[in-house]
């Protein structure tokens, strides 16, 4: 969340962002985000896309892209294919791996923001089942569920959260415009 300010009243109101990642190739989700070229950054408000940036990943290898994710401040990647360990990499950074996913980049945008990721089948890559991996802020430990995920609707739950003043966001940071 963020604070933006009200035209002409002078107070803020809080909006919750997430910002999403999805590796590209030729406007559908990459198969594999361990060796994808193109990453696709975009802000959702609820169903409404704030902002979309394209960065290069060429053959970063797969810390330099956690790295990237984390410092984009990233709060979901979704992706087709990613190996175990950058898996739990970035779960551990706060990003929550939605994973098996293929499809044009923006039905799966479409289907993210309206909770239908996971259910709608003709997003899911041939024989996988998509979940969402995360690890508990509380406990430290990985969720499992099937092949150590858990299967549960993908929210963006991992999200970072906080009023303007506590973040220190302002109606110029890069969530407000």
């Amino acid at each position: 969340m963020y604070a933006e300010p009200f035209p002409g009243i002078g107070f803020a109101v809080e909006v919750s962002m997430t910002r999403i990642a999805l590796p590209t190739w030729e406007g559908r989700v990459s198969p594999v985000f361990d060796v994808a070229e193109h990453l696709l950054i975009v802000d959702l408000d609820g169903v409404s896309q704030r902002r979309r940036q394209s960065r290069r990943l060429g053959d970063a290898e797969p810390l330099v892209r956690a790295h990237v994710l984390a410092s984009e401040e990233v709060d979901v990647l979704i992706c087709g294919a990613i190996s175990r360990p950058l898996e739990h990499v970035l779960a551990g950074a706060g990003v929550e791996v939605v994973s098996g996913i293929c499809g044009r980049v923006d039905d799966v945008l479409r289907a993210f923001s309206l909770s239908l990721l996971t259910s709608d089948t003709a997003l899911h890559l041939p024989g996988c089942q998509p979940a969402a991996t995360t690890i508990s802020s509380r406990s430290g430990a990985s969720r499992a569920g099937r092949a150590g995920r858990e299967e549960r609707p993908v929210t963006g739950e991992n999200r970072r959260s906080g009023t303007g003043a506590e973040s220190g966001a302002t109606s110029g940071s890069r969530r407000g415009t």
